[in-house]
């Protein structure tokens, strides 16, 4: 296993003294969903042995898969993995170690970067349907609806909101 349990429970104590009990929880709970995918696909890419070498060869790809300008170092997941104080994560690693997750089971990157959410739909969608668009918000003041436009300039999200829009614009 790529982390100790023992040393887990330390850590919560530490976090619990310092900081509160339910940022602590939210804290760890945030920690160890990113810390066990790191250590299996570590595990499957390299086997048991955590080296530096390693890790930042790891750290590049998932900083490349990321994007990020400045990349992540075999350093930084080394002190995630070991649960140094101090050391946080955010969503660009968790998106980075789904997409190399899906590549070693065999997904194009497209499928890697699924993410399931709850959608409301006007059409019929069969299950597993797949929406490649960026959800964008209404621009009629006070609509809060999101979503995904069927055309590049579309601005509102019914023809309600574009006929009040219109009609607010002549006066």
């Amino acid at each position: 296993m790529c982390y100790n349990s023992t040393k887990l429970e330390a850590r919560q104590t530490y976090l619990l003294a310092q900081i509160g009990h339910s940022t602590a929880v939210k804290m760890e709970n945030n920690r160890h969903n990113i810390i066990h995918p790191l250590c299996e696909i570590y595990q499957e890419i390299y086997g048991s042995k955590i080296t530096m070498a390693n890790l930042n060869e790891l750290a590049s790809d998932l900083s490349q898969l990321a994007g990020r300008t400045r990349p992540w170092t075999g350093k930084f997941l080394h002190s995630l993995i070991k649960g140094y104080p101090g050391f946080t994560t955010n969503g660009q690693l968790s998106q980075a170690l789904n997409i190399l997750s899906g590549r070693l089971n065999g997904l194009d990157e497209a499928q890697a970067q699924l993410k399931e959410v709850t959608v409301s739909a006007v059409n019929d969608l069969p299950a597993e349907t797949v929406i490649l668009g960026q959800a964008h918000r209404c621009a009629t003041p006070g609509c809060r609806v999101l979503f995904v436009p069927t055309h590049p300039r579309q601005k509102y999200h019914s023809k309600t909101c574009a006929k009040i829009e219109r009609r607010r614009k002549q006066y």
